[in-house]
């Protein structure tokens, strides 16, 4: 279990609340895209805190830009995000120099009906109990209208080492005409 993990999960008994979208969870940044200037294909290279909010500094193919803006959501891969917020104090840059990456494979999985023994949301699976999968996300518990009546939708993930020895051949299965899927049924 990770240190984000632990610390959700001590949140979550603390009183802290999920909070999950009927539209799933593309509706809440669709909404704040419609409402924000957005730019495709730039590169940020730098974000330092400001009083009134933040500078970014950015570029793309016309060129190096610098705004003043309210707020900034950095949301990039841990290392990089240490490199673009030169203002980090140095424990919180180390921090996040220091956390590693991993590989997982979330693959989403329609039922024909409902798992009976899984009640949950998401319930994590410790690596004592199975190697390779860190948790199981009944999707269709998450709210209205996320599964057809009646049936299950599953998100499991995957860890590292499972996707390593198996992306080969889960890329080979699913590139073939027929992929080897058992009994399952339609």
């Amino acid at each position: 279990m990770s240190r984000v993990e632990f610390l959700g999960i001590v949140a979550l008994f603390a009183g802290a609340r999920l909070l999950g979208f009927r539209g799933g969870m593309a509706e809440y940044p669709d909404r704040l895209a419609e409402r924000l200037d957005i730019v495709t294909g730039a590169e940020v290279l730098e974000v330092l805190q400001t009083g009134e909010g933040a500078q970014v500094t950015w570029r793309d193919g016309a060129g190096e830009h610098s705004d003043r803006v309210a707020g900034c959501v950095v949301a990039l891969p841990a290392q990089v995000a240490a490199a673009v917020r030169g203002d980090l104090d140095g424990w919180r840059a180390e921090w996040l120099k220091a956390v590693r990456r991993y590989k997982v494979l979330t693959p989403n999985l329609a039922l024909s009906s409902p798992p009976a023994a899984l009640g949950a949301v998401y319930t994590m699976v410790p690596r004592a109990e199975h190697r390779y999968l860190g948790g199981i996300g009944c999707d269709h518990l998450k709210g209205p209208g996320r599964a057809p009546p009646g049936k299950g939708l599953l998100t499991l993930t995957l860890m590292r080492e499972w996707c390593e020895a198996a992306a080969a051949a889960l890329a080979a299965a699913l590139t073939t005409k027929r992929p080897p899927l058992g009994r399952a049924r339609r």
